[in-house]
């Protein structure tokens, strides 16, 4: 038996028995606890987190936990393919009753444009969760239940522009399972600015003047609707102190806030302003008076170039005047022009301002801290705007991505910012990655390279959306409504990269990449249409860029719904989301015939002409276009568009010279749809009247929405 001198030292000892906490437990870290008590450990205080002691906790093993999720995860999906509506509600009161049946090939999708596929022995099921049965001769007009950001199920607004696609029979099999949506996917930020804030003088330029209650409200306008989707103007400043520090910020912001605002004189303000401010923008880049450490005590200038500046470069890109078409665009010119004055006014080096610009050394002064926190910000916002436009357009970006300036950054950037500029340089990876080859003239890498680069960039988008994981003080922040379509746009753009060098793939290979671009396509689209359900005023405020975005999902939808590999893909949900595509776009338009406008008719008669050109098998995965990246879909399917109506110089081949025929020799008869019915008086939604017009010859209606362009600017 022990003496009792003997059980105090082991009493003393038990008690000095180091215990590290909870936290530095289940990350296997040193911790000093037991130096700290009571107070938290270095590495919780540091991190903000709580240190709490307990002598019984045991460490969870992540992987475990992770493959029982991803176990739980691919049974709940399952179980929402296979069963019905019914069947799942009931199999929610009983767990283990579910209803397996199925048939055929199974193809459903995710956000991630990941395809899951099975064959399944037994009678084909035919209640689907989320879809609508094909009838033959018949395209669904609407859309099935969704399950909105409630828990409940709603129906979207029918899309009553289906009585001017063609028909198709029926495909047994495929379907589209809508995945259950998160509310933070399409939330929207919402700004508050105090009444004191708004209040400004009365300003005038040209023959453009504007009161001080205009002023205001056209400033509210832009916070509450444009400013979350670009967040580079610091709006708390207000109109009067930004009209102080920059006029050409002000009178862009104003002209911004005119686009959607609701005034009567609004559209003649827009068309007034336009012209006078592409002049001042004009005089920035010509003749500009560089300032690199501006203050409100400077007297304002129009042509001062400075940080605000870029910031009035940025927001013209985004929203540019209303023009026609592509061509007439300006966004590429403009990012350009922000991102080397941004440069030639130092900001590029947002982590050490002090001494960087020729003005700081001259005069010996610094750039004050608040400004160094607007010189990161612009430049970041730089970055961001020049990848998005550039990878829309096919062009190589100008940008200098520094992932360090999220981490080093010493003022706080909006934490939208540091999302959509990690987005950015995913996508800017992918264009540098799969564009590098020096020996090919265009730059695309040979195949063997490139699909294993795919695989790995794919991965890296799917990381990139299970983000963003807890800050430092365990608050979180996910995607947004625009973020989430930033993010699906980029894995749509990844994904378009199939199209290209497609006779050097093996078809196996060739149709799971466009089978999981096909997807992602409809995932983006679906995104629009959930995100407009939840909030009314999402697509109406999209840069411009975004709705051309759009378009070129439409353009994969469509091109691939017409190919050899339609057999296998959800031709059902693609008709929804392309008919949704159009929708959104005519819902986008601010004037008639502005690119908005014109791009809902040329989808429209785009698929007409598809589904014509697939009938005489001359429709391919194959393109003519290869030189524009992840763009080169969509230019590829303009140009067959034209080829079609005899818009482009040269004689067109004969398979065009068919197809023109067949168009000719239809239009004074009476269409005819799939089941043998007359349709010659169908109903189409895509003028907002929804005026009955007889079906007219389609290349007749795509030759004259491409040569109607009353926004364009006309020649000097």
């Amino acid at each position: 038996q022990s003496s009792p001198s003997v059980r105090d030292d082991d009493d003393d000892k038990q008690k000095n028995k180091r215990m590290a906490c909870v936290e530095c437990r289940q990350q296997k870290s040193k911790c000093d606890a037991h130096e700290q008590t009571p107070r938290p450990c270095t590495r919780c205080q540091k991190r903000g987190l709580p240190c709490t002691l307990k002598s019984d906790y045991k460490r969870t093993y992540k992987r475990a936990r992770i493959a029982q999720m991803e176990k739980e995860f691919q049974e709940l999906r399952k179980t929402l393919t296979e069963a019905g509506a019914a069947n799942l509600l009931q199999s929610l009161a009983s767990p283990g009753n579910t209803n397996n049946n199925g048939g055929g090939f199974n193809v459903g999708y995710s956000a991630n444009g990941t395809s899951n596929g099975s064959f399944n022995q037994g009678t084909p099921n035919t209640t689907h969760i989320h879809s609508i049965p094909l009838v033959p001769g018949q395209i669904p007009i609407g859309l099935g239940p969704v399950q909105d950001h409630r828990g409940g199920f709603q129906n979207l607004p029918s899309l009553a522009l289906a009585a001017d696609m063609t028909s198709r029979p029926a495909v047994a099999g495929p379907r589209l399972v809508h995945p259950a949506p998160s509310s933070s996917s399409y939330t929207i930020p919402v700004y508050d600015l105090p009444d004191e804030l708004l209040a400004c003088e009365a300003k005038t330029i040209g023959d453009v003047s504007l009161s001080p209650s205009q002023i205001a409200g056209l400033f509210r306008e832009y916070v509450n609707n444009y400013h979350p989707i670009l967040p580079v103007v610091d709006v708390y400043k207000g109109p009067a102190r930004t009209y102080r520090l920059c006029p050409a910020l002000f009178w862009t912001v104003m002209l911004t806030g005119l686009r959607r605002y609701a005034a009567p004189d609004s559209p003649a303000l827009l068309m007034k302003l336009v012209p006078v401010l592409k002049s001042v923008l004009a005089e920035i880049t010509i003749s500009p008076i560089t300032r690199y450490n501006p203050s409100e005590m400077d007297e304002p200038i129009l042509n001062d170039s400075l940080v605000y500046s870029v910031q009035a470069f940025l927001l013209w890109t985004f929203w540019p005047p209303l023009t026609s078409s592509l061509s007439a665009d300006t966004s590429w010119t403009t990012v350009g022009t922000a991102v080397f004055n941004a440069i030639r006014l130092g900001i590029h080096h947002p982590s050490g301002n002090s001494g960087n610009s020729y003005d700081s050394v001259v005069s010996g002064k610094s750039t004050p801290s608040l400004l160094s926190g607007e010189n990161l910000q612009t430049w970041i916002s730089c970055n961001i705007v020049s990848q998005i436009i550039a990878t829309a357009f096919g062009f190589p970006a100008f940008v200098s991505f520094d992932t360090s300036v999220l981490h080093t950054a010493k003022h706080p950037l909006p934490e939208s910012l540091k999302q959509m500029m990690e987005i950015a340089h995913m996508e800017d990876q992918v264009a540098k990655t799969l564009n590098s080859e020096r020996t090919d003239t265009l730059g695309i890498l040979d195949p063997a390279e490139r699909l294993p680069l795919l695989h790995v960039l794919g991965k890296q988008f799917d990381e990139l959306e299970e983000r963003p994981k807890p800050d430092l003080a365990g608050t979180g922040s996910r995607l947004d409504a625009y973020r989430k379509f930033q993010l699906l746009a980029g894995r749509v753009h990844l994904l378009s990269y199939y199209f290209l060098d497609t006779a050097r793939i093996s078809q196996f290979e060739l149709d799971r990449g466009l089978v999981r671009a096909y997807n992602a396509a409809l995932a983006l689209i679906q995104h629009c249409l959930l995100a407009q359900q939840h909030t009314k005023r999402f697509v109406k405020y999209l840069p411009a860029v975004y709705i051309l975005t759009i378009w070129q999902a439409a353009c994969v939808i469509a091109k691939l719904s017409h190919s050899p590999l339609s057999d296998v893909l959800d031709l059902g949900s693609g008709k929804e989301m392309f008919l949704a595509a159009v929708r959104l776009a005519l819902r986008a338009s601010i004037l008639k015939h502005d690119l908005a406008y014109r791009s809902s008719g040329i989808m429209r008669n785009m698929w007409q002409l598809f589904g014509l050109m697939n009938a005489r098998n001359l429709m391919s995965t194959g393109l003519t276009i290869n030189g524009k990246m992840s763009a080169s879909i969509f230019f590829d399917c303009l140009l067959i568009l034209r080829q079609q109506v005899s818009m482009t110089k040269g004689r067109t081949s004969t398979s065009v010279a068919l197809i023109s025929d067949e168009f000719n020799s239809s239009s004074d008869e009476e269409a005819v749809n799939d089941a043998g019915q007359p349709v010659s008086s169908r109903k189409h939604s895509v003028s907002s009247s929804g005026s009955s017009t007889k079906r007219l010859r389609p290349e007749n209606d795509a030759r004259k929405i491409i040569l109607t362009v009353p926004l364009d600017p006309q020649p000097i």
